[in-house]
């Protein structure tokens, strides 16, 4: 349920995030993605290394969450912005315009933050010009 701009989890979702916050749960994104090249062609794994080594980028060199009020947030923050790649890969979406705004689809789908919804409207806005 959404009140204001929060979102009220569920019991098995606070107890999730109290769970990674207490167990200082480990980044899901802590290796350098080189040995998922060695991985079966058909795999999750090799996907994303293409799909990460095509943009020279590494999971390991995001910055930290910051301005969060509590350290649940941060941690979910933290979560949400490692699995954006796993989701880019997923659904094999390009880093464009076009690709970020179905990204922005599918993050509002799953997690129902208004400011998704947001940038959906105004990156359809952005296509009436093109």
């Amino acid at each position: 349920m959404i009140e204001g701009s929060r979102i009220r989890l569920k019991t098995w979702q606070q107890a999730t995030v109290a769970m990674g916050c207490v167990i200082g749960a480990p980044s899901c994104c802590f290796c350098k993605c080189g040995s998922f090249w060695d991985l079966p062609e058909n795999t999750f794994g090799v996907a994303y290394a293409r799909f990460m080594g095509s943009r020279n980028f590494s999971p390991d060199d995001r910055p930290p969450v910051r301005f969060m009020d509590t350290d649940e947030l941060a941690y979910v923050a933290m979560r949400v912005r490692e699995v954006r790649d796993f989701w880019h890969t997923l659904f094999d979406l390009p880093t464009n315009l076009i690709g970020e705004t179905a990204l922005k689809v599918i993050e509002f789908e799953q997690m129902g933050l208004p400011m998704y919804l947001l940038s959906v409207v105004g990156g359809t806005a952005r296509f009436s010009g093109k």
